[in-house]
């Protein structure tokens, strides 16, 4: 008789694999017990830094650990949108860095697809939380995650928006 782990493997691998991306092991909810949604306010001592996003509030950690696995960090940012934890932006200073960022993610969340596999380094994870990015170079680099709903939200606020300042109105 023969055995069904092959074929149970195979099922297992075309489930974990929709829309290009292989989806996360672990859903990414958060960094550091922030979790997609919470306010500000639970941030401890939150330190106002430079926001990226328009409609975006960023805000560091006077007391965060700046390392992650074996990595150096530069900089954690924790981007709020309508004072919801709605992004994490962490960058790095080396490609050494990169690397131990990857392997920690990947321990973490599972393997990343690389949606443009002529870019070096360049990983993406999805989950139905969020949505994640880790870019680098020899210089350094970023990880970058975004809460999917909170996405969405933004997204369909600023097609709404438009709309409703069409020259057609």
């Amino acid at each position: 008789m023969k055995s069904p782990a092959p074929a149970l493997l195979l099922l297992v691998l075309a489930v974990s694999v929709f829309n290009g991306a292989v989806f996360a092991a672990e859903p990414i909810n958060g960094f550091r017990g922030l979790r997609w949604g919470d306010p500000v306010s639970s941030i401890p001592n939150a330190r106002k830094t430079q926001s990226l996003a328009i409609g975006e509030h960023c805000y560091e950690r006077p007391d965060d650990t700046l390392t992650m696995g074996k990595a150096t960090l530069s900089d954690i940012r924790y981007c709020f949108y309508k004072n919801r934890f709605s992004s994490l932006i962490i960058t790095f200073p080396s490609e050494r860095d990169g690397d131990a960022i990857r392997l920690a993610l990947i321990e973490a969340y599972g393997v990343p697809s690389q949606p443009h596999p002529d870019l070096k380094h360049h990983y993406r994870w999805r989950t139905s939380k969020a949505e994640a990015i880790l870019e680098y170079r020899l210089e350094g680099g970023a990880f970058i995650a975004n809460s999917e709903a909170l996405l969405r939200e933004r997204k369909n606020e600023i097609k709404s928006s438009a709309k409703n300042h069409s020259p057609d109105r």
